[in-house]
């Protein structure tokens, strides 16, 4: 079994006769029978010299389907050069389809494909490359990061104040830096595990738009250890090694939600399908657990813009907002997390 991330849509698809040979043989054979039935019905009930023609009559039902391997091949090239071809994860492969027809084809790892099968689909939910979507409009991505440029900034301030020396201060600071690495780990994780491969899954046919997929997990891989160098100096009360550590988090940090929000999540806007969206947003539940749930809701709406904040909050269930704004905030804002660092 073929690998479905190794498998490349190919530039010029080949034709469709080897994989659909089969099933027109099949047809062939009945229509053959067929004929031969008539042929010896006229020869033994009728004048099967005024009424040969009749047995050729069967041999009309393989018009359609002997110029269906022609038909599936153009279709299917036409659409992979309009970047309008359906594409998903299937088990061996890559299965593809044009949009609002019966027509499918499945890539598989060597290069080999097979025309008009049934393709059961993983992780990528349909979807067309490049092809302009009403998609979800990003929202809860830019208040992620909203949250993200927050926490840096009083990391920041925190560092600049001299506030671990303070015990009381030291604390708001630890359990804010706390949250803040661990939101911005999971954002990560989430992002590389789900994100990043489901877009690249639609980018097969745009190679060269597959380096700003590479160009995100490099920044993450970059990212990563300045988390750990700054978590190791705030426990450890460094402030020395903080300032360092912190400065150059920051940097890289904006430095990769601008990249990002320039570049990346507009590409996704353009790409990705509601269900996508869904998708990853089921994928970070899973990985959060309801505890993380409970923490990141909170975590991103603080100090948040108040219009987002309500385009956010609205869109939860019924039962998710109840829980937010009776359990979840309240216990989020029980803990001094960097309000106690003076602006």
């Amino acid at each position: 079994m073929s690998s479905p991330d190794s498998a490349q849509l190919p530039l010029h698809w080949p034709s469709a006769w080897p994989s659909m040979w089969p099933a027109l043989r099949d047809r062939l054979v009945v229509v053959a029978l067929t004929s031969g039935l008539v042929v010896a019905g006229l020869a033994r009930f009728g004048d099967l010299g005024l009424s040969w023609w009749v047995a050729l009559v069967p041999f009309v039902a393989l018009v359609r389907p002997l110029t269906r391997p022609v038909r599936f091949r153009r279709a299917i090239q036409r659409a992979a050069e309009r970047r309008t071809l359906n594409v998903q994860y299937s088990t061996d492969g890559l299965c593809v389809s044009v949009p609002r027809r019966h027509i499918t084809a499945r890539v598989a790892g060597d290069g080999g494909v097979t025309y008009g099968v049934r393709c059961f689909g993983r992780a990528a939910e349909g979807g067309s490359i490049m092809a302009v979507k009403q998609a979800e409009d990003g929202l809860l991505l830019r208040v992620v990061h909203d949250a993200f440029r927050r926490d840096a900034d009083h990391l920041a301030r925190a560092v600049e104040q001299g506030a671990l020396a303070d015990p009381a201060r030291r604390r708001a600071v630890l359990n804010g830096w706390d949250v803040f690495a661990r939101q911005l780990r999971r954002h990560h994780a989430s992002q590389d595990e789900f994100l990043w491969p489901a877009l690249r899954g639609y980018l097969l046919a745009r190679p060269d738009e597959t380096t700003l997929i590479d160009a995100m997990e490099v920044e993450h891989q970059r990212i990563e250890p300045l988390i750990s160098a700054v978590d190791t100096a705030v426990h450890a009360g460094d402030l020395g090694w903080l300032a360092e550590a912190a400065a150059r988090l920051r940097s890289e940090l904006l430095g990769h939600l601008r990249h990002e929000e320039d570049d990346a999540v507009p590409l996704l806007l353009t790409v990705f399908s509601e269900p996508d969206w869904r998708a990853f947003s089921a994928a970070q539940r899973k990985a959060a657990g309801r505890k993380g749930v409970a923490e990141f809701f909170p975590y991103i709406l603080a100090e948040a813009d108040p219009e987002r904040a309500e385009r956010v909050t609205a869109r939860l269930s019924a039962s998710a907002r109840w829980a937010l704004r009776h359990r979840w905030q309240p216990r989020f804002a029980g803990r001094p997390r960097w309000e106690t660092v003076p602006h």
